[in-house]
């Protein structure tokens, strides 16, 4: 049946229906979606209400949260309780080293022994006993902080530091030869530069790459390059220099620390 308001506004009625056609197909799926989230829901609530009533309900919300106001009380007492742990175990020894050695060049079998016992602020003491012949002799220094108000001998220092190989070479071992390893390298730098033989033999002359400054001034002045080899002469000569004037710091160091 033809419409004059359609013929009127020019809209083809197939249009009109196909476009309902679509809109009832998005609102069954809308309803299906709807009908399931719901089904979904009346599952949950019956099982949460499943042999409740409105006052067990209530009954077991206030059980719940006076659950969680006791759990609440109980890890307030925790931290407390550790916090307490934590201040009682500051001034418990827990950092404990142990060094054997011999007193005594005629004793053998490292009877003796340094014993370090600190706490969590670096306090304690040093325990030492001594093995010999005659006897054995024990001393105990105190500790605070770290540091003891009485030198410390060698043994005593390691057990200090834990006995660690890195920690006694670094704090006590290095501070003993540091001038003279300084020394060492200073001189095998200045060995090292002005090395001549060995070094034309082995190098293979190659310029970049394996030529010293020695065999560099040889070749410029093999090749009549006079103002270069000089200019290179004056750099290993201000470079000897320099290590002539920090041997000569590195010595007076030593002795002052010797005497020291």
């Amino acid at each position: 049946m033809d419409s004059k308001i359609l013929k009127a506004l020019g809209i083809d009625p197939a249009l009109i229906f196909l476009f309902l056609l679509v809109l009832i197909v998005i609102l069954f799926v809308l309803y299906v979606n709807v009908t399931m989230k719901y089904n979904r829901l009346k599952s949950s609530y019956t099982t949460f209400m499943r042999g409740k009533d409105g006052k067990t309900l209530e009954e077991s919300m206030m059980s719940g949260f006076s659950d969680v106001e006791a759990i609440l009380k109980y890890t307030k007492q925790n931290r407390t309780d550790i916090q307490k742990l934590n201040k009682k175990m500051e001034k418990s020894y827990q950092k404990v080293g142990i060094v054997k050695y011999d007193a005594f060049n005629e004793m053998g079998g490292k009877l003796s022994f340094a014993l370090a016992m600190l706490d969590n602020n670096n306090t304690g003491w040093i325990l030492n006993a001594m093995h010999s012949r005659e006897g054995c002799y024990t001393y105990v220094k105190e500790i605070v902080k770290g540091e003891s108000y009485v030198e410390l001998a060698e043994e005593e220092a390691e057990a200090l530091m834990g006995a660690k190989g890195w920690t006694i070479f670094s704090k006590i071992t290095f501070p003993h030869i540091k001038w003279a390893l300084l020394y060492g390298i200073v001189l095998c730098t200045a060995r090292a530069m002005g090395e001549f033989g060995a070094v034309s033999v082995l190098s293979g002359h190659l310029r970049g790459l394996t030529n010293t400054l020695p065999l560099h001034v040889e070749i410029l002045f093999n090749e009549f390059q006079y103002v270069p080899a000089f200019a290179v002469s004056s750099i290993l000569v201000i470079m000897a220099i320099i290590l002539l004037v920090i041997r000569s710091i590195m010595e007076y160091k030593g002795k002052k620390e010797e005497e020291a």
